[in-house]
């Protein structure tokens, strides 16, 4: 894919654009992903031409070599990427990543950095379920002085006991405050609301390229679409 990089800048300008309209409000940012399966066209070829003989199971070679088997949200093992998105509070994608993790810990600093690169600057709170919680992403969202909330506990459910480390506990400590839990309880919408549209307006389930940096290239192409549909969206309703 030759113009995966392309692809990116192209991305960043939708925010570009979306931040010359006034859009892209960076009061409050949540972060997730979604698990995205890879495309099985050769196995579906197989099958045509073999019959229904054909197994899943006995197909792994056709299998994308860099994605992972992962827990989709069909409630299925797949193989697939762990896409990831930072959604302004007025719903623009402002940051994109990927990762062959099934797990989403360690990219709560790679998001926050690409958001800066995006728009050059820093969001006002960054929320985050617990999968991105760990003590060093907390650590070194203090040392940037940048304000999170990341759910220590399930959501909705308070902690069984009390939750070790010292960044992990400050945060247990805020989020018990009044305007935390204001402020946190927007983040569920606000951050699975794009995949939504993503995998259910657009229909977009499944990366059509193969290798960690072409789906990339791919996931950041989506992304700009999904910005351009938000754009014209936002400028047909009234006033």
């Amino acid at each position: 894919m030759r113009h995966r990089e392309d692809f990116a800048e192209v991305f960043r300008q939708t925010v570009v654009l979306a931040r010359e309209a006034g859009l892209g409000k960076l009061g409050v940012v949540a972060i997730d992903g979604t698990k995205i399966r890879v495309l099985r066209e050769q196995l579906e070829r197989e099958k045509a031409e073999q019959g229904e003989k054909v197994e899943d199971r006995n197909q792994k070679s056709f299998a994308d070599p860099e994605a992972r088997m992962m827990m989709t949200g069909e409630g299925s093992l797949h193989y697939a990427y762990n896409a990831q998105a930072a959604v302004s509070e007025d719903g623009i994608l402002v940051a994109t990543g990927m990762t062959r993790s099934p797990r989403d810990p360690g990219q709560l600093v790679a998001m926050v950095e690409a958001l800066h690169r995006n728009v050059g600057d820093k969001a006002g709170t960054i929320l985050a379920d617990n999968g991105y919680l760990t003590e060093g992403a907390l650590r070194e969202m203090r040392r940037r002085k940048q304000r999170c909330l990341v759910a220590v506990g399930r959501e909705g459910r308070r902690p069984s006991k009390w939750p070790t480390g010292p960044e992990t506990q400050r945060m247990h400590r805020v989020l018990r405050l009044p305007w935390a839990k204001r402020c946190y309880r927007r983040r569920k919408t606000q951050g699975e609301r794009p995949y939504a549209e993503i995998k259910q307006a657009m229909g977009f389930r499944r990366f059509a390229l193969r290798g960690v940096a072409k789906v990339r290239g791919e996931w950041d192409l989506v992304c700009a679409a999904t910005n351009l549909r938000r754009l014209c969206a936002l400028r047909e309703v009234p006033g």
